[in-house]
């Protein structure tokens, strides 16, 4: 397996070696423990970040997962990965070593519960304020929905207007248990991407089906320009999607 962003799954761009996996790695509620610096400046290795930024420097993996951030909610130390003087930091070293920020609403609203006003001004507002505080042009394209709830006018996550703050999402993050489609396979959608939890019993069973059924496996062809897939692919698959603006070869 190799690591890519949300970002990169939903536009199709899987620039990883041949013969590996893409595999999406995403951390929910900016929890302390996902990212910590130490009173020492330095990054605290039993950290999620330590131990990706650790991974990287081993070699043959790179400094990819995406990060849903929370603004405004309890317990504080959700805010931003706690440690209120370093926050513009550590989203700033994130985007510089290659990992994705994202959405998570502002206090991890309940977006089905939500009355439309209250989603739209917390869609907005995330957005804008995680892009502020990073800085240097930086945009935020992709939402995890908090419980997996999903508005009930689907619409307002792909774009709105709150007040005079414009906001537009093009990948939202389900919490459906499977794996997620091929982003060149008919059944993708970017606004719906399932992810298994990262608890024991479910990437234990992922890895089994995989491993009992390597044809459902995506394997990268090295070329992210170009789009590779059996002749015959199995019915879970689906087909490839038409429309890619790639060439697709068969074999």
């Amino acid at each position: 397996f190799y690591p890519v962003n949300v970002r990169d799954l939903a536009s199709g761009n899987i620039d990883i070696p041949a013969g590996k996996s893409p595999v999406v790695i995403t951390f929910d509620d900016s929890s302390p423990g996902q990212y910590r610096i130490l009173d020492d400046g330095s990054l605290d290795p039993d950290s999620a970040v330590g131990i990706l930024q650790a991974a990287t420097e081993d070699g043959d993996w790179a400094s990819r997962a995406s990060f849903y951030c929370l603004l405004d909610v309890v317990p504080k130390e959700r805010v931003l990965f706690g440690q209120p003087d370093r926050q513009q930091e550590k989203l700033r070293n994130l985007i510089d070593w290659g990992y994705e920020v994202g959405s998570h609403t502002v206090t991890h609203l309940n977006l089905k519960k939500a009355g439309k006003s209250e989603a739209v001004k917390q869609l907005a507002e995330s957005q804008a304020t995680l892009e502020d505080i990073i800085g240097g042009g930086y945009a935020v394209t992709s939402i995890s929905i908090p419980f997996g709830e999903y508005p009930s006018d689907l619409s307002i996550l792909s774009s709105g207007t709150y007040e005079d703050t414009d906001y537009r999402y093009t990948s939202a993050l389900a919490l459906d248990s499977v794996p997620s489609p091929s982003p060149f396979s008919a059944k993708f959608d970017a606004m719906h991407i399932p992810r298994i939890r990262g608890s024991e019993n479910f990437i234990t069973d992922a890895i089994k089906n995989f491993k009992a059924r390597p044809e459902l496996r995506y394997i990268s062809d090295g070329d992210p320009a170009t789009v590779s897939a059996p002749k015959d692919l199995a019915d879970a698959l689906g087909d490839v999607a038409d429309g890619l603006g790639r060439p697709v070869v068969r074999y």
